[in-house]
């Protein structure tokens, strides 16, 4: 998601989802496996996410932004591991790390990285 370019999203919902399908395009669109991490099919994970719940350019955005603002997508993924290891529900983790960036974006993260293909390769 972070890959995502800000032009690209400031054209709108058409544009964004022309790249993503792009992006699914060069990747095969393989995003099944194991739950141990793959950067490769995390990332196709991320983008069938995006792109098979068309979600708005504008909230793709905002999930961005809270990435750069919590620290970059490292530091999202310990702090959401951190939160799984002391017991809270996968949703329940990204809620919290996510809101912690502001703007009731918790609702929105939950959306994109609590779907399956993302659970199964990103975590």
């Amino acid at each position: 998601m972070s890959g995502i370019p800000d032009d690209v999203l400031s054209q709108g919902d058409e544009a964004t989802q022309e790249w993503v399908k792009e992006q699914l395009d060069a990747t095969g669109g393989n995003a099944s496996g194991t739950r141990v991490f793959n950067a490769a099919k995390c990332g196709a994970g991320i983008l069938q996410a995006i792109g098979s719940n068309i979600f708005a350019a504008a909230k793709i955005w905002k999930v961005k932004k809270a990435i750069d603002k919590l620290g970059g997508i490292k530091k999202v993924v310990q702090k959401i591991r951190g939160k799984k290891k002391k017991g809270k529900k996968f949703k329940d983790a990204i809620r919290e790390v996510f809101e912690h960036a502001g703007g009731g974006i918790g609702g929105i993260a939950v959306g994109f990285f609590g779907v399956d293909n993302v659970q199964k390769n990103c975590w």
